[in-house]
């Protein structure tokens, strides 16, 4: 575990439970939540196809919110991005490109 990838996790827990505007629906909160856990407990993303569904959960709720107009484009891709820094090193040099 790293520091980064500690703190990633700590904005996304923020987002889970966020109230207001961008409050998210409980099956929502799970999306993100099951992301997160398994990214951040995940030591290698290409062996481990429970993380990959579970990105690919995050990245299809990130769509559904802004398509809903619930979120903006750039909040969902700041959200993504932190689901992705949950993740092993390899992950975020993917991200990064």
């Amino acid at each position: 575990m790293t520091s980064e990838r500690a703190e990633a996790y700590g904005r996304i827990m923020r987002v889970v439970s966020a109230d207001g505007a961008g409050k998210l629906e409980p099956n929502e909160q799970a999306v993100l939540r099951e992301a997160a856990d398994a990214l951040f407990f995940s030591a290698d993303i290409a062996g481990d196809p429970e993380a990959r569904d579970a990105l690919a959960a995050a990245n299809d709720l990130a769509a559904h919110m802004v398509g809903a107009e619930r979120w903006s484009p750039d909040h969902a891709e700041r959200v993504l991005q932190d689901v992705e820094a949950c993740g092993p090193a390899q992950l975020v040099r993917l991200a990064e490109r």
